[in-house]
């Protein structure tokens, strides 16, 4: 009877393997493959940063903690730990693909990229870079993060991605053909290009004014352009490759000096070109517009990691309602030149803020729309100058 028992459990045991085996759904490659593919089968989990990825796969706990993501989870909010991403590729095609894999978060602080077979187990290192390491020691030259794939015909392989940052993580994989995404970089770096060279364009042009007219606004006003192109630059990856590709510790707190230095600017211009029409109460709203963007300015001094995060989301939030308000208060003053200014700069901050999140890669967006964002954002600042024009012609 004993041995019936014991026969009994060992079968019992040896059916419930299959239940308590992690199942991952794989990502597939089909003929014709598409020039751009996101994996929708990308699994995840928060660990200790400590953890590394052999002490995952040796602790079956661990390795079945990874959960699959779901469309409302495109942006992970973490602080204390690391986030693993974790996809299963499998090449159905009846030919070798070489692929890219990339993820376009250039602000990630650290991100280690590994490869399994799916024959021997093996892992192996491919990519181990970020904000953290210098800018030499990526794998492949572009302002994401990406590595290069092969596999051959009937393969399957899994790619486990290590994100370290002290923010909001994206969650997104692309797959791309490895001439198309040379392609979609080489676009990429020209839109940037020409970019930054209408904003510094801009700057020099105020400044150029400011000599003519010894106006101070022009003054805020350039120094607005050359905020926000760094902070552009900062977002893409065009700074740190360009400017400090050796010092990677100027990253942890570059992009807020540079916002705070930006919102500062743009409040400052406003004050500048419509002080004659405030009262005390308008004047103290712009005050602390000007105070909120200099704690954001030195906030690297006393903050760090989240709390820089949400001052910059305060001073962003407190400069954009501030002037929704100020643009409401002049209509119903029945003062439509100083409205139209006003709305102008709003519009121009929710378009400059819109190609900020893209350029950060919060906010995916295809190379057409980010097209269309720059121009809405040099529409908008043409429609700045020109509604200051008509507040100067009525002084």
């Amino acid at each position: 009877m004993r041995t019936v028992i014991y026969c009994f459990l060992v079968l019992s045991w040896l059916a419930s393997l299959p239940l308590q085996a992690f199942y991952a759904e794989v990502n597939t490659l089909q003929s014709p493959l598409p020039s751009q593919q996101h994996l929708h089968q990308v699994y995840y989990q928060l660990a200790p940063q400590e953890l590394t990825l052999d002490d995952i796969l040796a602790d079956p706990e661990k390795y079945h903690a990874f959960s699959l993501l779901n469309p409302s989870q495109r942006v992970l909010l973490n602080q204390q730990h690391a986030v693993w991403f974790f996809a299963r590729l499998q090449n159905n095609t009846k030919q070798k693909q070489q692929l890219m894999l990339e993820y376009d978060f250039p602000l990630a602080d650290k991100v280690e990229m590994y490869q399994r077979n799916g024959l021997n187990g093996d892992i192996r290192l491919l990519s181990r870079s970020g904000t953290d390491y210098p800018y030499s020691e990526r794998t492949a030259p572009y302002r994401s993060y990406v590595i290069k794939l092969e596999l051959a015909a009937g393969e399957q392989r899994d790619i486990f991605i290590r994100v370290q940052d002290a923010a909001i993580i994206p969650s997104e994989l692309l797959l791309w053909r490895h001439r198309d995404f040379v392609a979609h970089s080489q676009q990429n770096a020209l839109l940037d290009g020409v970019l930054q060279g209408i904003l510094l364009l801009l700057a020099a042009y105020n400044l150029w004014q400011f000599l003519r007219q010894r106006q101070r606004n022009y003054v805020y006003y350039a120094g607005f352009f050359i905020s926000f192109a760094l902070v552009v630059s900062i977002l893409n990856g065009i700074a740190f490759a360009l400017l400090w590709p050796g010092y990677p510790e100027i990253n942890q707190a570059v992009l807020y000096i540079a916002a705070g230095a930006a919102l500062l600017c743009l409040n400052l211009f406003i004050h500048h070109a419509l002080h004659h029409l405030y009262s005390s109460k308008w004047r103290w709203f712009s005050h602390t517009s000007s105070f909120i963007a200099l704690l954001l300015l030195f906030s690297p001094l006393f903050s760090a990691g989240f709390g820089r995060l949400l001052l910059l989301f305060l001073a962003l939030a407190w400069v954009l309602c501030s002037n929704i308000v100020l643009a409401i208060r002049f209509s119903l003053a029945g003062q439509p030149q100083a409205r139209a200014f006003v709305w102008a700069c709003v519009f121009t901050l929710c378009t400059v803020l819109l190609l900020t999140l893209s350029q950060a890669g919060y906010l995916n967006t295809g190379f057409d729309w980010l097209y269309l964002l720059q121009l809405l954002v040099l529409f908008s600042l043409a429609l700045t100058s020109f509604s200051l024009q008509q507040i100067k012609t009525l002084r």
